[in-house]
């Protein structure tokens, strides 16, 4: 139930003598994609999160459900413990990579390709206190942080509040610090095995907004200058009407003039 329907597909009748069309019994729950080459049957019931798609039929419903994953987008920050920008940076890529990997897990159905725009930069250096025990005397021990800034894009049955309360959930518990261990130990992120993470944020991904004062004076502007241009061609039409209404009637009183009558 916690899988991405977007990375699971069923085929039907895709080898040769094989069943050709998919029937799901009453009450079944599926996930996933399911492309058959004839007929799809849902019963009574059936739940599918994902999609159903026949090539040369039908696709039958009875009071069945099809969930279609909808995109859902957050940003994050993060603050990673026991390490430095420096020491990120040397292994770069295997890095980022383990912090993805371990980031994904916490959240259902997210796979570590739907982290994006991962950036790190440096962040406070904290600093405890250990005391000797022959001399007695305190030494201040300097830890190193990094504040990570990434999003999380991804196709999902799940709303986008419910995957951030999860990794909020795993940062708060422990498990995201488990799960990150874990992950630098097979990838031999040596930086990363002893790193634990007890701060993030997230929040909504606004789109960039166009300035509507800015349209809507420049959709002004545009259609004033049409309307003034066409009142410019009326009046300069007028003015050359009323010209050569002018001249015309000079001309005929001129000719009237200068007429005389023979006897």
């Amino acid at each position: 139930g916690f899988g991405n329907p977007d990375y699971v597909y069923w085929q039907v009748g895709a080898l040769p003598n094989s069943v050709v069309s998919a029937n799901l019994g009453a009450g079944a729950s599926m996930m996933g994609n399911i492309i058959a080459l004839r007929s799809i049957v849902l019963n009574d019931g059936v739940t599918v999160k994902g999609r159903c798609a026949s090539l040369t039929a039908a696709v039958t419903l009875d009071r069945s459900v099809i969930t279609l994953p909808a995109t859902i987008s957050f940003k994050v920050t993060q603050t990673i413990v026991g390490l430095s920008l420096a020491q990120y940076s040397a292994d770069v890529t295997r890095n980022a990579a383990t912090l993805m990997e371990a980031i994904a897990k916490t959240m259902a159905g997210i796979v570590p390709s739907d982290i994006k725009n991962l950036k790190a930069s440096a962040g406070l250096t904290s600093s405890a206190t250990t005391r000797t025990i022959r001399r007695m005397t305190a030494r201040a021990l300097a830890t190193d942080s990094i504040v990570l800034n990434y999003d999380v894009i991804a196709s999902s049955t799940a709303t986008a509040q419910d995957l951030r309360n999860q990794l909020k959930n795993a940062v708060s518990d422990g498990t995201f610090n488990t799960y990150l261990q874990a992950a630098a130990a097979e990838r031999g992120a040596t930086s990363l095995q002893s790193a634990t993470s007890d701060s993030v944020e997230t929040d909504t991904i606004v789109e960039e907004e166009t300035d509507s004062s800015t349209s809507s004076l420049s959709d002004g502007g545009i259609v004033g200058i049409a309307i003034g241009g066409f009142f410019a061609l009326l009046l300069l039409g007028s003015i050359v009407y009323l010209c050569t209404s002018k001249s015309s009637s000079v001309s005929v009183g001129a000719s009237q003039s200068t007429t005389t009558q023979e006897v």
